[in-house]
């Protein structure tokens, strides 16, 4: 028996050869196919490198070959390579499982293959009984084989990020050497500033030996543009009265020194004890390139529970307010509230310490009105129940009220355990949206690094009015230096499905405000009934379900939904009996009315020969189906309601006063991957139409105007690409230059790919906004629409 190991080996780590290892102990063959994926950057890796790499290790074993299948083709998608590998063995973590709906063909991948799926955390009886839970998975349940293998936590990603060698084995790490693979300076790139949060293992009360760890962190994260480190990281927080000791501060600033020295563009931000005009003050130190660049005193000192801080340090309040300067190491240092900026890629932040952020007036405010783009916080926060959530809730509240990004880092444990305990947190907010969250509960050396998004601050700034109004121009900044690269990688790579909500919460969040819409909107109408044109496809499928959802629960007759199916020249028996199979076992009122007459009469009218299945042809047919229901809804005297979704409404992929128009829309502030994820959740809401759903669920999208096999993602590409791009367009106020980098990075795509997705997108866009401007009134879901009488404005006849 053979087996597949798939995956993108960038590079292979460990933790992949210790599964090829197992693998070849189980079965007869392995076969190792690293993914499709095209890097472009080609004098920063290639196929080939990773190929080369891959044999390395297979020849260590009899039975393992690697394939270069997929890397000789187009990707097409595992079920493929499978097929044509005579449907072998499927080996993949357990991270994959649950994405399997996904995958291209994914029901054939499932019933004709078989898997093997390996968890590293003894769960093997949990994930068979979530198999069991699942709607999709579960008819394929006897298809897995669940195993536990004690492999290290680890990827190809925590590699490229760090450069630490315990992650590759020797081997690896020459061949890597050898081809000078992964060499990055510090890292600025597309708009983004890459930092480091940093909680290092503390030795109390020792300077020497603490910032020789703070410059083994710098060491080994040489891509990091910036490394903060928590509150007093020079000498620890929990010294009680030993911060009076002379030598302990004298100690600091000679430890202080050291790392002045050491630092090259590297931007490091530590904190110490610092003697000053016969006061002792809580500093936040900036330091870059042998310099100090700027000295932040802690403003608001704790003085209840556990916190005593007023009876060892001198509140920095007076020096925020007239920043001095002082001699330091043969230097004139700037001591006070300060802003860093660097004024070529326009990218601004300032400092404050820990308890600054509690107080009811907090220098971030001022840092922010004045220029600021991130915030620092360098923390020594102690534990205790609850405390964890208000924190981040004041972080994500300044972050979101002054539309900027704020980092938060903190000791942890190793700084003392004697009453109370460090947490360690480490915070990461942008905008309001939280992109690390993770309490570093260790007693060893902690980091994660993270993607500040400085052209999204930027947009958030332009559209939003009240931080507009809020912002001051007049400020002196110290300079600070940015090295860009051209090979940037990121730390995580963004959502692919950004529309899709994390959970099953927010999915019936979205439902209910459908459903008490719909319910208001037949109020106001005075009417009982709905008229819905049922495909057998997502959209009007979905509208279906809500119209479903919202009778069950307000307790209407579903016999006042009237669901009509209309075939017409291209329309496949296979969507046509879903959509029967549907309202059958809804129990709503289904009509089946042909069009198929009039769609010939009309284009013989037009002298139409018939033969041409152009958007003439298309175009009769969708625009008799909406002349329909709309007599219908007279008649019946009940509302149409509207089957287009966002991605479609973007892409202009509607007939004009055809299927563009309804009486009201209900998926037009949805997209199409949006609507995906709500058709998959209603299988377990309606388990009477579960098969039918299911069906939907995984079929190919076609308008069935030419012919059942047309299928609409051949003409304007995917959906979740397109869908990736409308997000990071209007949401993110990406440029063309970024959206093209994010999806190179996050999508197997060429270059040339890339820019025909962007340019089919903007030109399909601009050109429909006449569609737009006369549509039907809809749901607001997203912060996004597209309803021009809601918050989108954008001309008829932009270029």
């Amino acid at each position: 028996m053979k087996v597949v190991f798939g995956g993108s080996f960038n590079p292979p780590t460990i933790a992949h050869e210790k599964i090829i290892e197992i693998l070849s102990q189980r079965y007869d063959e392995v076969i190792i196919v690293p993914n499709g994926k095209k890097y472009t950057r080609k004098e920063f890796f290639s196929n080939q490198n990773r190929i080369e790499m891959l044999e390395l290790i297979a020849k260590r074993y009899h039975n393992v070959v690697v394939s270069t299948l997929e890397l000789e083709r187009e990707f097409k998608g595992t079920y493929e390579t499978l097929k044509e590998l005579n449907h072998p063995v499927f080996a993949c973590g357990e991270d994959c499982l649950f994405d399997f709906g996904t995958w291209i063909n994914a029901e054939k991948l499932l019933e004709e293959n078989t898997f093997l799926i390996f968890t590293r955390n003894n769960k093997v009886e949990e994930i068979k009984k979530q198999i069991l839970r699942d709607a999709f998975l579960s008819p394929y349940y006897d298809k897995f084989d669940i195993i536990y293998i004690d492999y290290p936590h680890i990827s190809s990603h925590s590699y490229r990020k760090t450069l630490n060698q315990k992650y590759v084995s020797t081997e690896i790490q020459a061949y890597i050497d050898r081809n000078k693979l992964y060499k990055e300076g510090c890292m600025f790139a597309h708009d983004y500033v890459k930092v480091a949060l940093a909680t290092p293992k503390v030795i109390l009360g020792n300077p020497e030996r603490n910032a020789k760890e703070i410059l083994k962190i710098a060491n080994d994260y040489p891509n990091a543009s910036i490394i903060v480190y928590p509150e007093l990281s020079l000498t620890g927080y929990s010294l009680g009265d030993w911060l009076f000791n002379a030598e302990l501060l004298k100690q600091a600033r000679e430890a202080l020194f050291k790392i002045k020295e050491h630092t090259n563009n590297q931007i490091l931000i530590v904190g110490l004890p610092l003697e000053y005009s016969g006061a002792i003050y809580n500093v936040a130190v900036v330091l870059q390139n042998k310099k100090i660049l700027g000295i932040i005193p802690k403003v608001n000192l704790p003085r209840t529970g556990e916190f005593y801080e007023t009876r060892f340090f001198t509140s920095g309040k007076k020096i925020i307010k007239n920043p001095t300067k002082f001699e330091l190491f043969g230097e004139e240092v700037l001591f006070g509230s300060l802003l860093f900026k660097n004024e070529k890629y326009n990218v601004c932040f300032g400092v404050e310490i820990c308890g600054d952020m509690w107080g009811q007036i907090n220098p971030h405010e001022l840092l922010y009105q004045k220029g600021a783009d991130i915030i620092f916080n360098i923390s020594a926060s102690t534990y205790h129940f609850g405390k964890k959530e208000l924190k981040k809730s004041l972080i994500q509240n300044a972050s979101s009220k002054f539309e900027g990004a704020y980092l938060y880092v903190s000791n942890g444990p190793s700084d003392s355990t004697s009453d109370i305990t460090y947490t360690g947190d480490q915070i990461g907010v942008i905008c309001g949206e939280v992109i690390l969250d993770q309490s570093t509960l260790s007693l060893e050396t902690v980091v994660n690094m993270v993607d500040i998004d400085m052209e999204m601050i930027r947009f958030m700034r332009y559209s939003d009015g009240y931080c507009r109004d809020s912002l001051e121009v007049e400020q002196n900044f110290i300079p600070f230096s940015l090295e860009e690269t051209n090979q940037y990688q990121l730390e995580t790579i963004p959502n692919l499905l950004p529309f899709v909500p994390k959970n099953d919460d927010e999915l019936k969040e979205i439902i209910e405000i459908t459903s008490i819409s719909l319910k208001h909107r037949l109020d106001y109408v005075g009417t009982s009934k709905v008229i819905i044109g049922i495909s057998g496809g997502l959209d009007s499928t979905l509208v279906l379900l809500f119209a479903y959802y919202t009778y069950q629960k307000y307790h209407l007759d579903p016999k006042n939904i009237i669901a009509v199916t209309m075939p017409g020249l291209g329309t496949g028996n296979k969507s046509k009996n879903i959509a029967i199979h549907l309202m059958q076992k809804l129990g709503v009122t289904m009509r089946e009315v042909s069009i198929k007459k009039e769609a010939v009469n009309h284009l013989k009218l037009l002298n139409h020969n018939m033969i041409e299945k152009d958007v003439t042809y298309e175009n009769v047919q969708a625009r008799m189906r909406t002349m329909y229901l709309m007599n219908l809804a007279n008649f019946e005297k009940g509302i149409v309601l509207g089957t287009g979704d966002m991605s479609e409404i973007a892409l202009g992929w509607s007939t004009f006063n055809g299927d563009h128009m309804s009486m009201y829309s209900l998926n037009s502030g949805l997209p199409k991957t949006t609507i995906k994820a709500l058709v998959k959740y209603f299988i377990s809401v309606y388990p009477q139409v579960k098969n039918e759903l299911k069906k939907v669920y995984n079929a190919v999208i076609t308008p069935e105007l030419t012919g059942f096999d047309q299928a609409t993602e051949d003409k304007i590409g995917k959906y979740q690409i397109n869908d990736f791009i409308l997000y990071h367009l209007f949401m993110r106020g990406a440029s063309k230059e970024r959206i093209i980098y994010l999806l190179e990075s996050c999508f197997d795509l060429e270059l040339d790919d890339c820019l025909k997705y962007y340019e089919n997108f903007i030109k399909r866009f601009n050109s429909n906004q006449y569609k737009r401007l006369t549509s039907a009134e809809g749901i607001k879901i997203f912060k996004l629409t597209l309803n021009p009488r809601g918050d989108f404005r954008y001309p008829g006849d932009m270029k």
